[in-house]
């Protein structure tokens, strides 16, 4: 069978579960077992013990297709894994993730005295001033993100005020205060 019949076959087994445990039996079954459920857990590395069989399996002289086949993997899984494996030694999985810095991180000083000295002030009126004061290029996304991280929210009255938080009004500081209580180094204020 060819890869879209090994694929349907993996499927079926998945619904049915191998019996092995409990989560096996069930109609989406939880990472019970390397042999029926690795499909609805597809985000997940493979256990160590499968790592270390496909390893082994390698090693041993399988080609990389081979134990892809016997294991019921990816070809492209066991060719990534020995390539790790030659390179580190290790059949780990990598770090997943991890997020890139904020452009602003290390400003936030700064955007509390500007917050503090003009709490009416507009993301577009802040980016011009990153702009020109400090050199970076930002979008108004990214410094609406950084100041919601901060505890800052901006939202703006028709008239040119700011307005109240939308539902929980304990839950949101008006920009002067937060600005002031923060510069204040007031105990106790939440961001």
């Amino acid at each position: 069978a060819g890869q879209a019949g090994r694929w349907a076959q993996a499927q079926a087994r998945a619904l049915q579960g191998c019996g092995e445990s409990l989560e096996c039996v069930s109609v989406f079954p939880t990472r019970c077992c390397d042999r029926c459920c690795w499909e609805h857990d597809m985000s997940h590395a493979h256990s160590m013990d499968l790592r270390r069989r496909l390893v082994a399996s390698v090693e041993d002289g399988a080609s990389r297709r081979a134990t892809a086949e016997r294991f019921d993997v990816s070809p492209s899984s066991v060719i990534k894994l020995m390539q790790r494996w030659r390179q580190t030694g290790d059949c780990a999985p990598g770090k997943r993730g991890g997020g890139r810095k904020r452009k602003l991180a290390g400003h936030e000083d700064w955007l509390h005295a500007v917050l503090a000295a003009e709490p009416a002030i507009t993301l577009a009126e802040l980016q011009r001033r990153l702009a020109s004061e400090k050199a970076i290029t930002i979008s108004q996304q990214a410094i609406n993100t950084t100041l919601k991280a901060l505890g800052y929210s901006f939202k703006k009255k028709f008239a040119g005020g700011r307005a109240g938080p939308a539902r929980h009004p304990s839950q949101a500081l008006p920009l002067a205060r937060l600005a002031a209580a923060t510069e204040a180094g007031a105990a106790g204020v939440r961001r």
